[in-house]
Formats: C-alpha cells, structure tokens, sequence
C-alpha cells in the first residue's frame, strides 16, 4: 500500500502529494509498531518462538511465511500423525473424476 501511495504522490499536485507522503510515513510507522508487537508475543511464548525458528529453518521460508502460517494455522506441532484437519477430503472417496463417470454412466 505504501508503494502505491508514493506512487500516487509523484502524480499529484504538491498540496496532495504533501499529504499523501504524510500518509506513507505514518504507516510506515504503524508498520514498524506491528512488528514490534509481533515479536514481542512470539518471544513471550515459548511455543510460538519455537514454531517460528522451526519454520524458518525451511529453505525458502522467511519471517513473513513463518508468521503468516503462526496465525493462520496455530495448530502447527501441534498434531500428531493420525489427525489431519486440514487435509482436504475427496468427495469421490479417493476415486477419481474419471472412474466416478464410468461407474455413475454403468
């Protein structure tokens, strides 16, 4: 959002653009609250904390995604091999579209 807004101030004229670059800063400021915020209660539970190093220990996951899946799924390490509740379920029972047709036509 903040792009877009420096985006949009470049095309304004000055008395606009002068508080449209006021609005950026401030959410950058937010932005930066947030963070701290964020890591604030990461680091006040222990569980959150180690979650998200062991997320970031992935090739390809950084502090964005880890977090992004802490809220999302709080249910990660938390569940053990026979519970899966966000596995998707096949309508067909494992079949697949194909056999369902043949089986549905007779």
């Amino acid at each position: 959002m903040s792009i877009a807004e420096s985006n949009r101030a470049q095309m304004a004229p000055e008395a606009v653009a002068r508080r449209i670059r006021a609005h950026v800063r401030w959410l950058e400021k937010e932005i930066e609250r947030t963070d701290r915020d964020l890591d604030e209660a990461i680091k006040a539970s222990s569980a959150f904390e180690h979650n998200e190093a062991l997320l970031r220990s992935v090739p390809g996951v950084g502090p964005v995604l880890a977090r992004t899946l802490l809220a999302e799924l709080p249910e990660l390490g938390t569940i053990t091999g026979d519970h899966h509740p966000q596995a998707p379920v096949c309508p067909g029972g494992g079949r697949s579209l194909h056999q369902r047709f043949r089986q549905e036509k007779g």
